[in-house]
């Protein structure tokens, strides 16, 4: 009699049919089994709060008041120690010298 879950359905499906199913099920798994290599992640070159301070020309209050956690993010920690993206430091300063205003200005909408 037959399996009675195929219902017929094998009677419609000559074997060139699943052999070329069978073909491309297999290359697609080829493809999601074949290892690739890992991503290169782009690391942020870090700077620490007196570098950052004796770059942007200010002291420790004027950076904790008007710039830390508004202007420019902590990109990890280490201890009790914050360290902040160069790159990010670079542009704050690119950003002040092409507005030429002090750093309270740029929270101000």
């Amino acid at each position: 009699m037959g399996n009675p879950y195929f219902c017929g359905l094998m009677e419609n499906i000559d074997s060139k049919e699943i052999l070329l199913t069978v073909i491309r099920i297999s290359e697609l798994l080829e493809q999601l089994l074949t290892p690739t290599a890992p991503k290169e992640v782009e690391m942020p070159e870090p700077a620490d709060l007196y570098w950052v301070i004796k770059k942007l020309g200010i002291s420790r209050s004027t950076f904790y008041s008007r710039i830390r956690k508004k202007l420019l993010q902590p990109v990890c920690r280490i201890g009790n120690r914050e360290y902040y993206d160069r790159g990010e430091v670079l542009n704050l300063i690119r950003r002040k010298q092409d507005a030429d205003r002090p750093f309270n200005k740029y929270l101000q909408p």
